[in-house]
């Protein structure tokens, strides 16, 4: 349930509460966990009394509240709870219905304080304890860190109508022909400061700019302005939404940005001019913050998709975690159950899936991206209807983030942006001259791979030169920051716009700032002359994107090719190559074939443009000029090892051998159900449910076995693994498994990749590792560590430190390999358990024990499943289908490290 809140909390809660909780999760240590926690407690009371202030405008005057209100000048989080408790009991006590009733039942229960209200009272006392308290020890901060995270997620999931009544703006409005008006709202909700405007019509009559709250069902709406405004903000240079954070003598409002701590005081706005705080509240009979709405487009209708982990859509994909929202589509990281690979899906909303406008544009980009090839743009791998009628799109998955997370973490090396930059211009090139222009070009919609390559995406936009459908639709859509002058006029946009746009994108990346107005200013090089010719404001003086990527590919124009000159002379491909030792190297086929590891079983090569690593050998060029595989060296018997002041535990291979009860099985064919038949294909020896006292004696490698008979539960698959391979050598026999070589436990963007090296590094050097090795900041941690000492200002002594801090385990994970023939224990087949389960009296009724299922399909298929012959890789420990585990007449799956009461475990061994 934890994650489904947060989920929650981040996609559809009002921006500032959602923000709150989104800079809790990059706290770096305990002691800031907590101080972010209770700073998103004040964020959110201060959010549900500016909700609430309206709707009490509508009612007569309570004495608790003005009297509150007159407190605001310099509010302690005190002030604020007492005025969302006086708001709430003046609205119970009216008979004006209330705009939001759920918030008044979420804090009153038959008149008195709920559960709710006192665990907010509750987080209150910590939060004073903290700011006037004792100092705690560490082990007391994590205590207490843990303490009000978990209160905190209880009271925003109780909290959870909040999603469900969403702050807008109107950006533009006209009148509408079929009455009332319409235009572009944004609303104000979830992480992103500013979310992607969408159409919509209403007969509310609504001012733009100004910030209104719609009810669930978008019948009504509440003007929440002037108690939220969204305000130019001078430090990230861009609109924020600023909340009411107190008053200045009674007279100014103090309103404030969370994310970036920028308050401004000002008056309130009104038809006779800017007015006093307190002569605004004396006239609340004249205002008229309450509309019916009845009739608006099904935009302001709250959609409630919260989607759960492991949820399966279409009846195929199933959705592990959302990777973006946008104002027209979702992109969602899923399994395909028929592919049995990750992909990232692109599902249109469920309130445009009728939508003509909108499905139009969404197909049109599909029929754009399916008719472009080119290694620098995002190719679609397929495109289809949901069952629920959402248009979809399938695109491969790319690991390394977008330019926007480049540009955050700061400044990029020249040669890297130069890269990027050829790759940026040929893909421009390309749809350029495919007669296509983009009309969207900004950083976020650039991807990487974990090659550090980009792709350009997102052609939801674009139009062909001479496409005149949806223009008047489309005409105001794009990114203002990159757009281009004759853009931001109305004129029309044309592949010279796409080559400004791209212009202010290298600016971004090589200065490491958002919103300069001077692009080119203060970068030298080329890439600095670069950026001025693309951003002239003329379209006529821009180079295309053609003689942009020939001017930038020599440094100077190309010179005239004379007859005589001799043909130029053929330069061999570069190959970044994985080492056996774990470095990477970029060596020509001649270097790699005399180089001394050129003989080694595997040997991964990457060439920019591929997709991917590939084996060397795979490679023709490669292949003619690589040596064979050189056998395997004979066993070494290694030398001892010194005697440690603390002997390590006990290898299972030195304990007394052990002799398990066991009973043969024969093959033969077995009933799983009506109609249902399976095959043992050799026999094996039943060892029985495992006890604790033989778990704890494998496990824990003690010599001898414990005599607690009771089957062991709460197991997990890893568990079990790690059981059978210790079981096996005890036994003296061949493991029938074995842990493979460690691999990311998911496809970590960029920002995943600083958030992880915040637990260990100092928050400032963050951005110059991100900066140094990119996407490849994971494996350095991991594998080598040392090289943190080429970022400037990290030394060997201080890039060690980072590395014993460094948790091996928690973003790696290991394959587990089996051996089909091998002699050893392990988890049964299909075809074992079914016998066993049907003969075996002694299984407890509602247990559930692990199924080897090493090529499961689907996740929850009804019929067994063949294992293949031989050494095979467990494909479902972190990217496929979930582990499963039967019992009497029940099915269930788990994650590979989950586990729960009365999940036990049986081994068996094949004879042979």
């Amino acid at each position: 349930m934890e994650p489904l809140i947060d989920q929650l909390i981040r996609s559809s809660y009002p921006h500032p509460v959602a923000a709150a909780w989104h800079r809790v999760s990059l706290a770096p240590s305990s002691a800031d966990r907590v101080k972010r926690l209770l700073a998103c407690l004040e964020v959110l009371v201060r959010v549900q009394c500016v909700l609430l202030l309206p709707d009490y405008l509508r009612g007569p005057a309570d004495e608790a509240v003005e009297k509150t209100l007159e407190r605001l000048d310099r509010p302690a989080l005190g002030h604020w709870v007492q005025l969302l408790r006086s708001l709430i009991r003046a609205i119970d006590a009216r008979e004006l219905p209330a705009f939001a009733p759920e918030a008044v039942s979420w804090y009153l229960t038959k008149g008195r304080p709920s559960d709710s209200a006192r665990r907010l009272d509750d987080l209150v006392a910590i939060r004073n304890d903290e700011a006037h308290g004792r100092a705690l020890s560490p082990s007391e901060q994590n205590a207490r860190a843990a303490e009000v995270l978990g209160e905190m997620r209880l009271l925003l999931g109780e909290l959870s109508w909040l999603g469900r009544y969403r702050p807008f703006r109107i950006l533009a409005s006209s009148l509408s022909r079929r009455g009332g008006f319409e235009g572009r709202i944004q609303f104000l909700t979830g992480v992103a400061p500013q979310a992607e405007p969408v159409r919509a019509s209403w007969p509310a009559r609504l001012f733009e700019e100004c910030v209104y709250l719609t009810d669930p069902a978008g019948t009504a709406v509440l003007e929440l302005t002037p108690f939220v405004q969204v305000i130019y903000d001078e430090g990230p240079k861009e609109e924020r939404v600023f909340v009411l954070a107190g008053t200045h003598k009674q007279k100014k409002l103090v309103l404030k940005n969370d994310a970036t701590g920028t308050a401004q005081t000002s008056l309130i706005a009104s038809y006779e001019g800017d007015v006093p705080l307190d002569a605004w509240l004396a006239a609340r009979a004249e205002l008229s913050l309450w509309q019916t709405n009845e009739g608006s487009s099904e935009t302001f209708a709250t959609v409630t998709e919260a989607r759960v982990d492991g949820e399966v859509i279409g009846g195929r994909f199933e959705v592990r975690e959302p990777l973006g929202e946008g104002g027209m589509a979702s992109v969602l990281l899923v399994w395909d159950l028929w592919d049995e690979q990750l992909f990232a899906l692109k599902v249109l909303h469920k309130q445009l899936a009728d939508d003509p406008t909108f499905k139009e544009r969404f197909r049109r980009e599909a029929r754009t991206m399916k008719r472009l090839r080119h290694p620098s743009i995002l190719a679609v791998e397929e495109a289809g209807q949901l069952d629920d009628g959402r248009l979809y799109l399938k695109l491969p998955l790319l690991s390394g983030g977008t330019l926007r997370d480049r540009v955050k973490a700061g400044a990029s090396p020249p040669e890297r942006v130069q890269r990027w930059a050829r790759q940026m211009l040929s893909a421009l090139a390309y749809l350029h001259g495919k007669g296509v222009v983009h009309r969207d070009i900004k950083p976020s919609n650039f991807l990487l791979d974990e090659a550090d390559d980009c792709f350009l995406a997102d052609f939801g936009i674009a139009l062909q030169s001479d496409d005149l459908r949806l223009t008047r639709t489309l005409e105001q859509l794009g990114s203002v920051a990159y757009m281009a002058p004759e853009q931001r006029r109305g004129n029309d946009v044309t592949a010279a716009s796409d080559v400004y746009s791209l212009g202010v994108v290298l600016h971004e990346l090589a200065t490491g700032r958002e919103g300069d107005v001077t692009p080119g200013e203060g970068i030298a090089g080329a890439i600095g002359e670069l950026v001025r010719e693309l951003c002239a404001d003329n379209p006529a003086e821009r180079p295309t994107a053609q003689q942009a990527l020939d001017k930038l590919g020599t440094g100077a124009p190309p010179a005239p090719v004379r007859p005589s000159a001799p043909p130029p002379v053929a330069v061999a491909p570069s190959y970044h190559v994985q080492q056996p030792d774990g470095t990477r190297a970029e060596l020509t086929a001649e270097e790699i074939a005399a180089a001394p590891w050129a003989q080694a079983a595997s040997l991964p090569v990457w060439l920019p443009g591929w997709a991917g690593w590939r084996e060397a050998r795979e490679v023709p060029e490669l292949a003619a000029v690589l040596p064979p595989v050189a056998a395997p060296p004979p066993e070494v018997t290694p030398e001892p090892a010194p005697v440690a002041a603390e002997p390590p535990p006990p290898k299972a291979s030195d304990l007394p051998r052990l002799e398990l009860e066991v009973r043969e099985v024969p093959p033969g064919r077995f009933e799983m159900a009506p109609g249902h038949q399976v095959v043992l294909t050799r026999g094996l020896l039943d060892a029985g449910p495992v006890s604790r006292g033989l778990w704890e004696a494998v496990v824990e490698r003690q010599a001898e076995v414990g005599a607690d008979p009771e089957p062991v539960d709460a197991v997990s698959w890893l568990e079990a693994v790690t059981f059978c391979i210790g079981l096996s050598e005890r036994c003296g026999l061949h493991p029938a498994y074995a842990f493979g070589p460690p691999h990311p436990r998911k496809a970590y963007s960029i920002d995943d990749i600083g958030r992880m090296l915040r637990e260990i590094v100092p928050f400032k050097k963050v951005p110059a590792i991100l900066a140094h090795f990119g996407t490849d900041a994971l494996q350095v941690m991991q594998f080598e560590p040392e090289r943190l000492a080429e970022v400037p200002g990290i030394g060997g002594k201080t890039a060690a430190g980072y590395a014993e801090r460094w948790d091996r385990d928690k973003y790696f994970v290991r394959d587990v390999v089996w051996q089909r023939e091998a002699p050893g224990y392990r988890l049964p087949t299909e075809a074992e358990w079914v016998h066993l389960s049907a003969s075996a009296p002694e299984l407890p009724q509602g247990a559930l024990e692990w199924t080897w299922c090493a090529d499961p399909g689907p996740a929850y298929q009804r019929g067994p499943t063949p294992l293949p012959e031989g050494e095979h890789t467990d494909p479902a420990l972190d990217d496929g289908p979930r582990r499963l585990a039967r019992g009497v007449g029940e099915r269930k799956a788990f994650e590979p490290g989950q586990s729960q009461r009365r999940l036990g475990l049986r081994v068996v061994r094949t004879l042979g």
